[in-house]
């Protein structure tokens, strides 16, 4: 064989290689001469324009299930709570908010960025890096569960909680579940096969909350607030198992292990932070004030982050995956920012803006009077919740593109605020002084955010000071409007459909356009992949 024909048959087999067409061994080979190399089909790639349309498509289809299937969990999730609220006193919601914490500190520390790392890295098709990362994901849940087990002793005696003692190791057995589960529905994110995704998301959460609301029924007990946990872990686990391709295997890798590490060590340690400064409010009210107001406080945190959670949803899921592809591509991420950032600032600038304005009508006519503190609570948190979201899209493309450090910096900041802005939230306005310090530490940490993506060429400060001010001005008009009708002694659920309309009318020449555009994008390429 002349030295040119060599050539071009190892310059074959080392591009196959790269795309994973044929193996190392037989590449090794191909040099060697002892085996040719395979002939490979050379596939013509999309052009620009249709790998343009593709991820327009990524974007709109992805978005389209993940608003529907969260939607929908979220409804069922909200049907589940009136019914409870209606079941258990206050005092349960308080309790389990105690114990939460430590559900929170699982989900922090379960995982120190392993399976963003495979999301995130170009080899995590490779077998020996997805068995290295599960390995690691078992080990770190089985010393997790050994950990929060011990801890929920001195835990349950500083609160004079004696159920968390109980409560959190039942808790914390979901972890050790996750731990077995195999990497597959993480290899689902990487390939944003959003629709999968949120399908199985959506069932797991589905037979938690119907299995939990009979057993509430029956037992009137804190103990059916746990069963959505351990349900919803189980059923992934078991559909990780299911699902076809190869389940993972213990295996140590010590490249890959360092890869993961030196992707993983400063999300480990914006965990770690993350878990304090989502826990801080929590730990702190849990001594400053009764269960009942604590189990109240609980549940206007949940109704206040809905909107953001949904943005959280679209932003980890879809929008993550497609920025760490353009980053891999060498792609201008500053660009595909700005333009995959617009719909979820938009929606979260609507939703925040309906909170602040009639959040607490909202409150008011879904419980029961006892549950009236949670209207105010509401109002106050809805403000840090359009911060916090806006800080959220920001980290995203910071971790797209390997920078976990400023992460783990972010939670800092918001934790030095917080001890910073609680005791003197308290001491000058009480509990609801106490709360709005929450929203102000949040508003903190989003600025360095923006200064964080500013020194990576992403700017997108002037879109962010102009929806602020669109929120503030409309909030603060819709919150008048929301007085004027409660004055007038009109009925909470009336104040409630008014305002809300009244904001959505007010946002809807943006909500419209940006609606319109992922619609079209949807249909368009749905009909050209029908006709391919």
């Amino acid at each position: 064989m002349d030295n040119a024909r060599r050539h071009r048959l190892v310059s074959v087999g080392q591009s196959a290689y790269k795309q994973g067409f044929i193996s190392h061994d037989k590449q090794c080979r191909a040099h060697s001469h002892h085996e040719r190399v395979p002939r490979v089909r050379e596939e013509k790639g999309p052009s620009p324009e249709q790998e343009s349309a593709l991820k327009k498509y990524d974007i709109a289809s992805g978005a389209v299930w993940n608003i529907g299937a969260f939607g929908g969990g979220q409804s069922l999730r909200l049907l589940s709570n009136l019914i409870l609220t209606r079941l258990l006193m206050p005092e349960a919601f308080g309790i389990m908010a105690l114990a939460q914490i430590m559900i929170s500190s699982i989900a922090t520390f379960s995982d120190m960025g392993i399976r963003t790392s495979i999301v995130q890295n170009a080899k995590a098709e490779n077998r020996e890096f997805l068995d290295t990362a599960w390995t690691l994901i078992f080990i770190r849940s089985v010393v997790l569960f050994s950990l929060m087990v011990a801890a929920s002793f001195p835990f349950a005696a500083y609160y004079e909680t004696p159920e968390i003692r109980y409560l959190v190791p039942i808790i914390c057995l979901s972890t050790l579940i996750d731990g077995i589960s195999t990497t597959k529905l993480t290899l689902f994110r990487r390939h944003v096969k959003v629709k999968q995704l949120a399908t199985i998301e959506f069932v797991a959460q589905f037979a938690g909350l119907i299995i939990m609301v009979p057993v509430a029924w029956h037992f009137r007990t804190v103990w059916a607030l746990t069963i959505p946990i351990l349900v919803r872990s189980i059923l992934l686990a078991i559909i990780s198992y299911c699902l076809p391709g190869r389940n993972n295997r213990f295996r140590f890798h010590k490249k890959s292990a360092l890869e993961i590490y030196h992707f993983g060590r400063w999300i480990f340690l914006s965990t770690a932070l993350g878990f304090g400064e989502t826990a801080a409010d929590r730990l702190v009210f849990g001594k400053l004030v009764s269960l009942s107001m604590l189990g109240i406080y609980n549940i206007s945190g949940v109704m206040a982050g809905l909107g953001g959670k949904i943005v959280g949803r679209i932003t980890s899921s879809l929008i993550f995956p497609i920025m760490s592809r353009v980053y891999e591509e060498k792609g201008n991420i500053s660009k595909e920012f700005l333009r995959i950032r617009k719909t979820p600032v938009v929606f979260s600038a609507w939703s925040s803006s309906v909170m602040v304005s009639a959040g607490a009508s909202l409150m008011h006519t879904l419980y029961d009077a006892e549950y009236e503190a949670s209207g105010w609570m509401l109002q106050i948190l809805a403000t840090g919740t359009w911060f916090g979201t806006m800080k959220g899209i920001n980290q995203v493309a910071l971790i797209a593109i390997g920078d976990t450090r400023t992460t783990a910096f972010l939670n800092a900041v918001k934790l030095a605020a917080l001890a910073a802005f609680i005791p003197i939230g308290w001491y000058s306005a009480g509990f609801p002084g106490a709360i709005a310090a929450l929203s102000a530490a949040e508003a903190i940490r989003y600025l360095f955010s923006v200064r964080a993506i500013s020194r990576n060429g992403i700017r997108s400060y002037p879109e962010d000071l102009r929806y602020t001010a669109q929120v503030l001005a409309i909030s603060v008009g819709g919150y008048l409007l929301a007085q004027w009708l409660t004055q007038l002694t009109v009925h909470s659920s009336i104040v409630f459909i008014i305002v809300s309309v009244a904001v959505t009318i007010v946002w809807a020449p943006q909500l419209i356009p940006v609606s319109i555009q992922f619609y079209k994008r949807h249909r368009a390429e749905s009909a050209k992949n029908s006709n391919a």
